[in-house]
């Protein structure tokens, strides 16, 4: 995919017998490094078409740097796509991401373990439990957490709310699909889309 989508669209996980469904007004860059840097200034083109360029210069540079760090993050998780939303939320532009990544356990490790692996530890656990997606036992977490980010050269502390799953396929494999925002004015909402894409994860057919 490399374009918004405009319908419901079936985003197959990479090495596994697994889909998600992505809804209208994603974008989805992948995490090779000579591919993502082509793929995030056709978003951010799409994104700020019809807009004088020095307008909302400096909205496009921070989208451009959390974009590309959110990318360089995803690759060196060993996921391969990094979906972003470009749609408004109640009219309001957001920052948000989903990063689908498999993991292959070993014998010695477990369901911690491998959430670790991929998972920041830490404080600002707002839920956290034992949920079932597709019929497969899975944990869930939302955490709200601050963070720096860089806007027009100064440092800016942000709320960041992500929604993480760890869902046990069976045998060695787990998925570990993470939704980020750090758009706060609209957290609930963004957790709740989370949630409704989380719950369309399903095991393919053919």
């Amino acid at each position: 995919m490399s374009e918004v989508t405009t319908d419901d669209t079936v985003l197959p996980i990479a090495g596994k017998p697994w889909e998600l469904m992505l809804p209208p007004g994603w974008w989805t860059i992948p995490t090779r490094a000579e591919e993502s840097r082509t793929s995030i200034v056709r978003l951010l083109d799409h994104t700020f078409r019809g807009t004088a360029r020095d307008e909302l210069v400096t909205r496009r540079i921070e989208i451009d740097r959390e974009l590309t760090q959110a990318v360089a993050r995803a690759g060196q998780q060993g996921a391969t796509h990094v979906h972003t939303l470009v749609r408004p939320v109640r009219g309001v532009p957001v920052s948000a991401t989903l990063v689908v990544t498999p993991v292959t356990i070993g014998p010695a490790q477990d369901v911690a373990e491998a959430f670790a692996h991929v998972l920041d530890s830490g404080g600002g656990v707002l839920e956290h439990g034992s949920v079932s997606l597709a019929g497969r036992p899975a944990l869930r977490r939302v955490r709200r957490t601050p963070m720096t980010v860089e806007v027009a050269g100064s440092e800016v502390s942000r709320w960041q709310t992500g929604v993480d799953y760890v869902v046990d396929l069976g045998g060695d494999s787990l998925l570990m699909p993470g939704f980020t925002t750090l758009t706060d004015q609209v957290r609930e909402d963004m957790v709740a889309l989370f949630d409704a894409m989380a719950g369309t994860l399903r095991q393919r057919t053919s």
